[in-house]
């Protein structure tokens, strides 16, 4: 974002950066929960929590809900998803199979720390947990989706 600075008010990088703050804070506490919740997985889910990352997705998701009216709540649940969505893509990309990546974003690949079969399962697991985020939100009263749905109109 540095890059970019001079692109945006003092006031729009200060929102930027609570943004960026408060979905840290909030994908560590969905770390912090999953690491209960799936022991066996503790290592290779933290390295990918831990992993740098920019959160572009994420901010975009926050500054467009607000813009919609969207409640901050299921937008973090909508952020969980696509960073855990994009996570699992991220893994499955840098596997052998694919494009044989040894690094990524600096730090060796999840696969090169704890093996191929173990990076491929957790990218389905993370994917699968992408999925469980998603199904938590209710698209109908945040979205109005049920009533786009039901006009007729729109077929």
């Amino acid at each position: 974002m540095t890059g970019l600075s001079h692109l945006f008010s003092k006031k729009d990088l200060e929102l930027l950066s609570n943004y960026h703050s408060l979905i840290e804070k909030d994908l560590e506490q969905c770390r912090l929960d999953y690491l209960n919740d799936y022991p066996y997985i503790r290592e290779p889910l933290d390295y990918i929590f831990k992993a740098p990352a920019k959160r572009l997705r994420a901010l975009l998701i926050l500054v467009f809900g607000e813009i919609f009216g969207a409640k901050t709540e299921q937008l973090l649940v909508l952020v969980r998803a696509v960073e855990l969505m994009h996570a699992s893509t991220l893994i499955h990309d840098d596997l052998p199979c694919l494009d044989n990546d040894d690094y990524r974003r600096g730090i060796p690949s999840l696969h090169k720390v704890f093996g191929e079969g173990e990076a491929l399962l957790l990218g389905n697991i993370i994917f699968s947990l992408a999925l469980k985020q998603i199904s938590q939100l209710n698209l109908d009263s945040y979205l109005n989706i049920g009533d786009i749905s039901r006009d007729k109109s729109c077929y």
